[in-house]
């Protein structure tokens, strides 16, 4: 393990120290955290029903609320940790009418509380990125092992992105939060593919809940914000490889690669594949299109940033049919 892994090894374990099924703790700053351990399991349960109602009601009516929960807690009960929660900003109050729905930190909460419960992770620490479809956190697993992990965050601001998908955009009257949810289990299901099948260059998944994602940690950077390489050839060919067993051996095509999704670890010039809930079978009619598209975006980004050139058509032979690859 290097510094830094040794580092953040011995930071979340200090916070996971008093961490059991029940609780789970993170830094100070981290807000997920914070909240998290101030929600108990009565809590827990009225998230878990807005949730199994995302799809019947954007705000739910607190009459409903109440007559779900009257055998259980009085109205009055009912009416007060509804309130609590949306002071905690976990759901939000109709601007006009009594009624309720649930927010994004909501949905965090209700993931990490299933996450925890299934033994996935015991510890949430920092918030270590942010991309412009998921926010991401440092974590501890069950086993010890720093974990990253990810809630996908599907925003109207980003309709065009949703329209271009092909995926979670037949289910009727979806909301982002369940587009959201679409994304995170679309992903463990192509890493649950990938890992299956020994895909070198894709990371281990840990496992998730709704639209949490728990992968390894991989100390690195995003190809995009690497400035140079001493050998820009053997990158690009370590990711052209990536695509290729993920091709022949797990049946599946990225759909939406670029150097916004690529992670070299820099001590062990180590390249890997990351965010794949757009994946395709290479079954599908699209595939072949869709692999071009992938492949075409990676050689652009190393013919403009580091001025290998490698041909289209060679790189995407190499891929289905093992050519060579020479520039």
């Amino acid at each position: 393990m290097d510094e830094e892994s040794r580092a953040l090894d011995q930071k979340m374990k200090r916070n996971a120290a008093a961490t059991d099924n029940n609780t789970i703790r993170g830094v100070d700053n981290t807000s997920i955290g914070t909240v998290y351990k101030k929600l108990t399991n009565d809590d827990f349960q009225l998230l878990e029903h807005f949730i199994s109602n995302l799809k019947k009601f954007e705000y739910i009516p607190l009459e409903v609320i109440v007559k779900h929960f009257k055998k259980r807690f009085t109205e009055k009960e009912i009416v007060a940790r509804v309130k609590k929660l949306a002071k905690m900003k976990l759901i939000e109050r109709h601007p006009i009418t009594e009624a309720y729905k649930l927010r994004f930190l909501g949905l965090d909460c209700a993931a990490l509380h299933r996450l925890v419960t299934k033994d996935v992770i015991k510890a949430i620490g920092d918030e270590i990125g942010t991309g412009k479809e998921s926010k991401l956190y440092i974590g501890i697993s069950e086993d010890d092992s720093i974990v990253v992990v990810k809630f996908y965050r599907i925003w109207k601001s980003f309709r065009n992105i949703s329209k271009m998908r092909s995926y979670g955009n037949d289910v009727g009257g979806v909301t982002w939060l369940v587009k959201s949810i679409v994304s995170g289990r679309r992903e463990r299901e192509a890493l649950t593919i990938l890992n299956k099948h020994s895909v070198d260059g894709v990371p281990k998944l840990y496992g998730g809940a709704l639209h949490a994602v728990v992968i390894e940690y991989i100390p690195g950077r995003d190809l995009y914000a690497v400035t140079q390489f001493d050998n820009p050839e053997e990158i690009l060919q370590q990711i052209i490889d990536i695509i290729k067993e993920a091709y022949i051996k797990a049946n599946i095509v990225h759909g939406d690669l670029s150097e916004y999704n690529v992670v070299i670890d820099l001590e062990d010039m180590k390249s890997y594949i990351i965010d794949w809930p757009q994946y395709v079978s290479t079954a599908e009619p699209k595939a072949y299109e869709v692999l071009r598209r992938d492949v075409e975006n990676v050689l652009k980004f190393f013919r403009r940033k580091f001025r290998v050139d490698k041909d289209l058509n060679e790189v995407i032979k190499y891929i289905v049919e093992g050519k060579s690859t020479s520039s």
